[in-house]
């Protein structure tokens, strides 16, 4: 059971939450509603809060006091978890009201009084509360026969004071919760002041209600107005237990040019509103009905209800029919519009509801509208529902007749989505994330709804059954199973279109073209028939037009489960399914394209078709990029050109469904009708899959029929997925007599596609998997795959790699699995590190000899190019670095250094990884006096760092520690060239280790685990810089150095670290990476102004994985 529901999520909040929330606001008959159903009041949250657990945690007396009147426990032991403090006050409090008053006191409000109750997964899963006007008479009072004075009750034949409990206080007879005001007041500005309800209406308790029937007849230009509010919610029929009704009546007669509405209001509009019982009394009338009525025979708009916000933040609706706790609304809205104007039957500036019921409440709620201009049945800004319980209703019903005779164009529900942000989501400031629309829309609690569109049309405009948004649901069910096993509430949308015109017919139609941007959803059309839901469509067209069943713009989800139908008895064409570019369509259901005479339901004209065949005919439509999944039924007839599934170049399809295209004589006949047929044309005899332009792609237990197979066909991976079979083989996948032409692809690189003559006539399609040896070119890791899957470990691990389509693929798959495509890279990393600070050491120490004090920071950007197996990548290093040295009087040179960095790398696969690494530098060296001067640096390193590694199988991480520890030496001899030019060559050796303590990935199949390992380098190196040096002034001088090394790797970098994935026997030897014969161009330029210098510095490598860093930084001497 859904208490509360996260916006799109199923996931609920326990009973205990329910019950405070709503003793909070003072919904207590919405508790008593589940107490009596068996629920307690003492039941706890997933932490073991009770209610009254929760409000004392919160401090809340109003709500503690609520929660002990309804017999909850204070002694559970969940107050031993509270604050004791918190705790005791509001025991003590509530004691002490209860002795005084001799009675449990209540703060009562009257028939205004707005109640919030979660609504659960209230139309399309959305975070929604339920605005409910109820009688709540607790409050004291000396109406009736109270013999006593104002403020004065009646007890035990004596007048008594009135006592209000803690937090309200008296006006008259009435307790009023402090902060709030009495009936027939509302706050404005901090002040209490009257209710004045709009003409036509009058005051009841603090609601804006119709005086009985309102009938106007109009010939001028004027808008015409049933009822008119421009600050209060309003209501033609209104009734409760306090104010009992079953009747109310708006007629409208305008012969005008100007626009007419039935109730029109800025706010909360309704038309039938009706509560059965409320805190235990009963409404005497619980069945009561709104009737709209509008005839006009003016050129303006028209609507029935008319739901107004200046603030699109407001969360506002307009209603027909709507009902709470047994009663029984039901709203008639009947229009006639001969015009030319557009027609609305409801019109929403956020939300349009043709009838609602929750609470055990049924609701129905009728639209009728007969015109010749534009015609909406209802029309939401962000949502349309033609029949809803959103929380525990019972009997749901909206019906939407439609009747065109103009040229207009024809809707029965749409919505109207802008890009505002913060429609309907009071005080988050964030853009609405649901603009749906629902025929039929099921909560549970055994509810049934059913939703029903009728549009006849006789003109040339288009017609949509649904229209635009971000959802469309034809019928929904959202409530699960009941204890046997059936669905937990039932929903049935139904969409009946018959359009003699020549327009466009589309039953729901989104046109959102989705491009992935932020905050924006993928559209969804479904037409689902599935856990308690029916859907069904069915389109007739005697024009020229197109007529489809369902249409999703560019990249949306398009799917149908149910039924639809289409008599395309015109010279038109008619679609099943229509998907955009880059849609992914499925279809499990039902798809049937006919061709014979129709009978009206509205006259009985009986429309012939002309002739046996003709029109265009598609099943479905997939335009370029779009995916289909076809395991439904799709069967047509009567047409004169068409196929069951068409897809442009670059859209591909999965089928292992049966597929019927006119049954004729020339095609394959399986048990009466011809299935599994593609390609254009009527003739069906030989079949090039080529001319499909897409993929297609053979699934399991999916068969092709023909005469004659050619082309292209590829067979599905998930075929060998899920199970370590060596082979696999498709029974009778290919009816056909001859396949010569015919070219199988496995889409699995670890599997061979070929084909085999069955013992029936036709072939059957088998796959044979390939030796690991075969695809991989890493030996050791083809010889532990092989291994482990013919012990069948690690089913996840495989059937990942069963996913790649190459042999590429698959290796780049192995790589990623054990981290082969990013690891080695750490080492080369940490090194280029460790050599752009060891240079600048060098620059101070080889070019600023007299500088002894030195601080400085540096940014880096390393950018690697992919190296072999491994991903390239973009990284930045911030470091902080400082020195300090001694010289001696005989040329020797010593010092202390000390360097801080923050390594952060993005690889191409989205691999990325953070390290701190921290070092201390220990240079000597010595100037022998001519131009020549040598240096080594003793260098002890630790880096702190963690990893994120994508695979196929998810996200893995880890923690990881390294020591590092080098020595550098170099030797230069300078010559001058003068004119400021000095040139330096120069030779190196440089060694560096990194000890590693291992990675530990976690539990989960395909994580990683490795030994610790260590990684060394002994390179040497030659090379020269060029310098020259331009002095402005004794202060100020720039230096530019250009020059290159080229080194050579004497070491292997280390014997390898041995690692184990989660799921898999064995270890493999994961071995690093070393930059042999490498040659690095550099470029720095140096602008020195007293004590400090900022320098660009440009390095480029050439061989190993080409990294490009580029230097910016300052530095000052002390």
């Amino acid at each position: 059971m859904a208490f509360l529901c996260a916006a799109g999520s199923a996931e609920a909040a326990s009973f205990a939450d329910y019950v405070y929330q709503n003793a909070k606001t003072g919904n207590i008959a919405g508790i008593k509603n589940y107490l009596r159903r068996g629920y307690s009041i003492d039941a706890v949250s997933p932490n073991g809060y009770t209610a009254l657990c929760f409000a004392v945690d919160n401090n809340d007396y109003r709500a503690y006091s609520r929660i002990r009147n309804l017999g909850a426990d204070e002694t559970h032991s969940c107050m031993r978890r509270v604050n004791p403090d918190n705790a005791a006050d509001l025991a003590q409090r509530y004691d002490a009201v209860a002795a005084n008053s001799g009675r449990t006191a209540f703060a009562g409000g009257s028939d205004d009084t707005m109640k919030y109750v979660a609504a659960g997964a209230a139309v399309a899963g959305a975070a929604t509360a339920v605005a409910l006007w109820a009688d709540d008479d607790g409050g004291s009072s000396s109406g009736g026969g109270n013999p006593c004075g104002t403020g004065e009750e009646f007890v035990d034949g004596e007048c008594r004071p009135i006592e209000c409990p803690e937090g309200s206080h008296l006006v008259g007879n009435e307790c009023v919760v402090d902060g709030e005001c009495p009936t027939g007041q509302k706050m404005v500005d901090g002040q209490c002041v009257p209710i004045v309800c709009p003409p036509n209406t009058h005051l009841q308790g603090n609601l804006c209600v119709a005086d009985g029937d309102v009938v106007v007849d109009n010939e001028n230009d004027d808008d015409l107005y049933g009822i008119y509010s421009e600050e209060e919610d309003v209501f033609n029929l209104y009734s409760s237990p306090k104010y009992p009704d079953d009747e109310a009546s708006i007629f409208l007669k305008n012969k005008g040019n100007g626009n007419v509405y039935g109730v029109y209001g800025f706010g909360n509009v309704y038309n039938s509103y009706v509560i059965g019982e409320y805190e235990g009394k009963q409404n005497p009338k619980k069945e009561g009905t709104g009737n709209i009525t509008i005839t006009d025979e003016g050129s303006g708009s028209v609507y029935g209800v008319f739901s107004r916000v200046d603030d699109v933040t407001e969360l506002k609706e307009g209603y027909n029919a709507r009902a709470f706790y047994q009663g029984t609304a039901i709203g008639n809205i009947d229009i006639t519009h001969t015009g030319g104007g557009s027609t609305f039957g409801i019109f929403g500036d956020v939300r349009a509801y043709n009838a609602r019921a929750d609470y055990g409440g049924n609701a129905y709620g009728s639209i009728t509208i007969r015109g010749d201009g534009n015609i909406y049945g209802l029309s939401g800004y962000s949502t349309a529902t033609n029949a809803v319980s959103a929380f525990l209703g019972h009997n749901v019903t909206g019906v939407i007749d439609l009747y065109s005779k103009g040229n207009g164009d024809v809707y029965g529900m749409m919505i109207s989505k802008d890009d505002i942000p913060g429609v309907g989501q009071p005080d988050t400031g964030q853009k609405l994330a649901n603009w749906f629309a629902f025929n039929a829309y099921a909560s549970g609690g055994g509810d049934n709804v059913e939703g029903t569109i009728n549009i006849k049309n006789e003109g040339d405009g288009d017609v949509y059954g649904m229209y635009g948004g971000e959802q469309l649901f034809n019928a929904m069910s959202y409530g699960g199973q009941d204890e046997e096993g059936n669905p937990d509430g039932k929903a049935k949308g139904t969409i009946n279109i018959a359009n003699y015109g020549n327009g466009n017919v589309y039953g729901m139609y989104t046109p959102e073209a989705y491009d992935g941007a932020e905050g924006e959803q993928q559209p969804i059309i479904a037409n689902n028939s599935d856990n308690g839901a029916q859907s069904v469509i069915n389109l007739v067209n005697t024009g020229s037009g197109v007529t489809t069943g369902l249409r999703g713009g560019q990249r949306s989800h398009i799917e149908n489960t149910g039924e639809i139908n289409i008599n395309n008895l015109g010279d038109g064409t008619a679609v099943g399914i229509y998907g955009g570019a880059g849609s992914n369509i499925l279809n499990r259901g039902k798809i049937n394209i006919y061709r014979q005479a129709h009978t009206d339901a509205e006259d009985g004209t009986v429309h012939n078709p002309d002739g046996a065949t003709g029109g265009t005919a598609y099943g479905i439509y997939a335009e370029s990029g779009a995916q289909v999944i076809n395991s439904g039924d799709i069967t047509i007839t009567g047409a004169e050109k068409g196929t069951g599934i068409y897809l442009e170049k670059g859209a591909s399809l999965e089928n292992t469904g049966n597929i019927s295209f006119n049954g004729t004589s020339d095609a394959i006949v399986e048990d009466g009708s011809a299935v599994d047929i593609y390609g254009e044309g009527t003739n069906r005899a030989s079949v090039d899959l080529n001319d499909m332009g897409g993929e297609i792609i053979l699934g399991q237990g999916g068969r092709f029929f023909a005469d004659a197979l050619s082309g292209d066909m590829s067979v599905s991976e998930k075929t060998v997925m899920g199970s370590f079979g060596d082979e696999y083989v498709l029974s009778g996948s290919l009816q056909a007599e001859n396949i010569n032409d015919l070219n199988l692809k496995s889409k699995s690189a670890m599997f061979e596609a070929n084909s085999q003559k069955n013992e029936n006539g036709g072939y059957d399609v088998v796959l044979n998997r390939k030796d690991f040896d075969e695809l991989l070119t890493d030996g050791e890791m083809a010889e532990l795959l092989e291994n482990n899957y013919a012990d069948e470990n690690g089913s996840a691990i495989f059937d990942s790699l069963k996913q790649a389509g190459t042999k590429a693929d698959l290796q780049g798959a192995s790589d990623n699995l054990f981290g082969k495509d990013v690891l080695p890279n750490f080492r080369r990393e940490d090194a280029l590190v460790y050599r752009s600070l060891s240079r600048q050491f060098n620059d101070n120490l080889f070019n600023r000899p007299d500088e002894n004090y030195i601080g400085g920071y540096k940014h880096i950007d390393i950018s690697t190019d992919s190296d072999g197996t491994l991903e390239g990548s973009d990284g930045e290093v911030h470091a902080a670095y400082g020195m300090l040295k001694g010289q001696a009087g005989n040329g020797l040179v010593y010092g202390m250094g000390a360097s801080i960095a923050n390594l952060k790398s993005d690889y191409d696969n989205g691999f990325s990884r953070k390290s701190n690494i921290f070092g201390l530098w220990m240079p000597l060296g010595y100037d022998f006096g001519n131009g020549t001067r040598w240096y080594s640096k003793l260098y002890a390193g630790y880096a702190d760092g963690s990893y994120d590694r994508l695979t196929a199988l998810g996200k893995f991480s880890s923690d990881f520690t390294e020591y590092q520890y080098g020595l550098s030496n170099e030797v230069r001899h300078s010559m001058n060239l003068g004119y400021g030019f000095t040139f330096e060559p120069l030779a190196e050796l440089n060694f560096l280790g990194i000890y590693q303590d291992g990675y530990d990935e976690g539990n989960a199949e395909g994580a990683l685990h490795s030994d610790s390992g260590n990684a060394l380098s002994l390179e040497g190196g030659l090379g020269a810089y060029l310098t020259k040096e331009i002095k402005f002034s004794e202060d100020s001088r720039l230096g530019i150095q250009i020059g290159g090394v080229y080194y050579v790797e004497f070491m292997d970098p280390d014997d390898g670290t041995d690692i184990s994935l989660n799921g898999l026997n064995g270890k493999y030897k994961l071995r690093n990476v070393s930059d042999d014969n490498r040659t690095v161009f550099s470029a720095r330029v140096n602008y020195n102004y007293k004590d400090i210098m900022l320098y660009g510095n440009i390095e480029q490598e050439a061989g190993g994985s080409d990294a490009l860093l580029i230097d910016a930084g300052m530095q000052y001497k002390f």
